[in-house]
């Protein structure tokens, strides 16, 4: 990577380093502090990023126009093709930079892999319609009635431990109420003794 690169490019090379890391290939960049160095046995120009699956390697490199020098350029992918079982893939972020690239490697018969990756936008949160609007949350009568079924089963098994838990009485125990009247009468008839 160029000294002058900017920093959506050093993005670009950080989101491409843990994007190949995560899929358990060994990634090697001189400029992504969470990775090792470029190998010792690499010959000429470093590349931006190196990744090594198996016996073969891939040389990654992100160009720009504004940096872009033919000559230079071309000097560069040469010398990391020098390497054994290398293969150079650059990273663009337009489709004409991508023109350029490959029209550039075809005058100089050089083999490379051009892609091209979009610049990120920021992502906009969404908000979600009102309800009654194409696509707004629409409660379904079966989500409904669902419920009110879960709650009416659960209130008669449940129902009469709250009563008990809560210590509420329940009219419909006629024997539980003449058990309180006759409480109720020893209570007077003990007073009238004193």
């Amino acid at each position: 990577m160029p000294v002058n690169s900017t920093h959506d490019n050093q993005r670009l090379l950080q989101f491409l380093f843990f994007k190949y890391r995560k899929k358990g290939t060994t990634v090697y960049s001189d400029f992504i502090s969470e990775s090792p160095s470029v190998p010792g046995n690499w010959r000429g120009t470093s590349p931006d990023m190196l990744i090594s699956e198996h016996h073969k390697r891939i040389a990654v490199c992100i160009e720009e126009g504004a940096t872009f020098n033919e000559k230079a350029t071309v000097l560069k992918w040469k010398s990391i093709l020098d390497n054994p079982n290398t293969t150079l893939r650059i990273i663009v972020r337009d489709e004409d930079e991508s023109e350029a690239i490959m029209q550039l490697a075809q005058r100089n018969n050089i083999d490379i892999e051009c892609f091209r990756v979009k610049r990120s936008t920021q992502r906009k949160r969404k908000i979600p319609p009102k309800a009654g609007k194409k696509g707004g949350f629409r409660v379904d009568w079966v989500v409904i009635m669902t419920s009110v079924m879960i709650i009416f089963v659960s209130l008669l098994l449940f129902g009469p431990a709250l009563m008990k838990l809560f210590k509420i009485q329940d009219e419909s125990r006629p024997f539980e109420t003449g058990k309180q009247i006759d409480q109720f009468q020893k209570t007077i008839d003990d007073l009238k003794k004193k």
